[in-house]
């Protein structure tokens, strides 16, 4: 059962207002069909697309046969090893006005793919800079983490592993819909809150009326 979200409770990153808290990926699916009906199950608000992916200088267009107009768009520089690459990828997105909201990847290591700390943050800078609404894709770094809000990173995105680690899911659209129904737990549980705090046990059930009493 979906969360319904009201006004107040919607989450709000750089001006982008999202009903769903799940921002859902579009790329490594093996088709596009599998893709359209994990879009369907998550429901997602926002997704987020590799901007090499959509051919902005010619080519074919990978995601094509996906209706994008139904979501708020995250691009993201996938690809880029350098700086200069990332910001080069951004400014394509925003000529292309896709958004200028911008999913900074840097990678630093082609074989783990973990992203490069140094030049996620001077992109980051730069881009902010340049009026982009940015999203860095940084480590599980709390220290990096705060220089990249320091340098005006509307949100920052640690990866929980590195890309592509997984072994393998058997049913994507359930797996999406798995992901949406736990991202709306998590937040139905947030909002119910906690309990007043006690340091001693308090007894669930009054001893008058047990029996020997």
């Amino acid at each position: 059962m979906a969360l319904t979200t009201s006004a107040a409770d919607r989450l709000e990153i750089g001006g982008a207002v999202l009903e769903s808290r799940l921002i859902h990926g579009t790329g490594r699916f093996p088709s596009d069909a599998v893709l359209r009906e994990c879009l369907e199950a998550a429901r997602p608000t926002m997704i987020t697309l590799a901007i090499r992916r959509l051919a902005l200088e010619g080519g074919r267009n990978e995601l094509e046969a996906i209706d994008l107009s139904g979501y708020t768009l995250l691009p993201n520089t996938a690809g880029a090893t350098t700086v200069d690459q990332a910001v080069r990828l951004a400014r394509l997105a925003r000529a292309a006005s896709l958004s200028d909201l911008i999913k900074v990847e840097v990678i630093g290591d082609e074989r783990t793919l973990l992203p490069d700390p140094a030049a996620t943050l001077e992109a980051t800078r730069r881009l902010v800079d340049d009026g982009f609404t940015v999203l860095p894709y940084c480590s599980d770094d709390v220290v990096l983490a705060l220089r990249l809000e320091e340098a005006g990173a509307a949100a920052v995105m640690p990866g929980a592993a590195p890309i592509g680690t997984t072994l393998g899911i058997q049913n994507p659209p359930e797996m999406a819909r798995a992901f949406a129904e736990a991202v709306a737990a998590g937040r139905r549980a947030h909002l119910a809150g906690r309990a007043s705090i006690s340091l001693e046990a308090v007894a669930s059930s009054p001893r008058p009326g047990m029996v020997g009493s």
